[in-house]
């Protein structure tokens, strides 16, 4: 979600609200490679090749995540196409270490910044459901999530048994992270889940779409393009539900061909 923006940064404050989009989108399909050692590492004992899984994932979820950005906000290519030109603002190596630390210093505090207040407020919406009349374990953001996620993990393929299980692992993911929603995956019970149901939320689960990637993401690209600020906000939560569907697709593919 941010190196491969950095890789392009001269060429964001050019680039339109559609093509924004896509970059959003893309980084909140897949997942980096420090994440797959460690999701890779957390899953292998209960998902044979976890490794080769994960890279599938990602693999398949870029092309997907391309075409799914461009559905949901199609648009026209960049109009302008005179060449940028890279060469280095600064005049010795002293300075470009000075302006290059304050600026990761800037994008670190933005996205510190913006992830304390998203995972804060989901915080703070699981206290408000807790403090409400229930029976049982008390309600969470993730557990509605869940059963709202329902009718689309119906729609993946997995088998009907599995639908509350896999949807509210998919919610936890949503509103917490992939860390958390893997290790629920992995605190399952043996045979909780049918060989194509773990197949399926293996896929599913192997993205940054969650909450506080969005924070992640915008804290990043804001800090990168300032004039773009604008825009980076308003789709934060459109490249989320976006990149959630492209997972589910990925997942489908997969529960298909395992089959």
């Amino acid at each position: 979600m941010v190196e491969a923006p950095l890789l392009i940064k001269p060429f964001l404050p050019r680039l339109t609200r559609a093509e924004i989009f896509i970059i959003m989108v893309d980084g909140l399909s897949v997942i980096g490679g420090s994440m797959m050692i460690v999701l890779g590492s957390l899953i292998s004992a209960k998902v044979p090749n976890a490794f080769s899984h994960l890279l599938i994932a990602s693999l398949i979820s870029t092309p997907m995540a391309i075409g799914m950005a461009r559905l949901i906000i199609p648009g026209e290519a960049s109009a302008a196409h005179e060449p940028i030109v890279l060469a280095s603002p600064y005049r010795s190596s002293l300075e470009a270490l000075t302006f290059g630390t304050l600026d990761a210093v800037k994008m670190v505090l933005n996205i510190a910044g913006l992830l304390i207040v998203f995972v804060g407020l989901i915080a703070l919406i699981n206290m408000g459901l807790a403090a409400l009349p229930h029976a049982g374990a008390p309600m969470t953001l993730g557990a509605i999530l869940g059963w709202l996620l329902t009718p689309i993990v119906w729609l993946t393929g997995a088998p009907l048994p599995d639908l509350q299980t896999v949807g509210a692992i998919l919610g936890t993911k949503v509103a917490a992270n992939e860390v958390v929603a893997y290790s629920d995956m992995m605190a399952l019970p043996p045979r909780a889940l049918s060989d194509k149901s773990l197949l399926i939320l293996t896929y599913a689960l192997g993205s940054f779409g969650n909450v506080g990637s969005v924070a992640i993401l915008i804290g990043s690209l804001s800090a990168m393009a300032p004039d773009k600020v604008g825009e980076v906000v308003e789709l934060g939560f459109k490249a989320l539900a976006a990149a959630f569907l492209t997972i589910c697709m990925t997942a489908t593919i997969m529960g298909l061909i395992g089959a």
